[in-house]
């Protein structure tokens, strides 16, 4: 997500979550939240500063892929005796 660009759209053309998202290919969810959490905010205002990153604004909110850690499941390898689990490793699933 352009966190700056979103902000711009919110703050300077007064667009809706539903528009932003329309614009920027983000779900109108993910905007809502990413404006509430900008707001709710110390350390950030609009106006941004010139050295504001999008990368900055990304870490300070912890906006954050949260689907990430759940897609990757647990697969149990046996072969070694002692069973073990790899992150995604269901081709991996070996038994002998």
């Amino acid at each position: 997500m352009d966190y700056k660009r979103v902000l711009r759209l919110h703050y300077v053309n007064g667009y809706s979550s539903r528009t932003i998202g329309k614009q920027t290919y983000d779900g109108k969810s993910t905007v809502a939240e990413f404006l509430k959490r900008f707001e709710e905010c110390k350390e950030l205002s609009w106006p941004l500063s010139e050295e504001v990153t999008n990368e900055y604004i990304e870490n300070l909110l912890c906006f954050v892929n949260r689907f990430s850690a759940k897609s990757e499941k647990l697969f149990p390898v046996f072969g070694s005796g002692i069973p073990f689990f790899r992150i995604g490793a269901w081709k991996a699933l070996v038994i002998t």
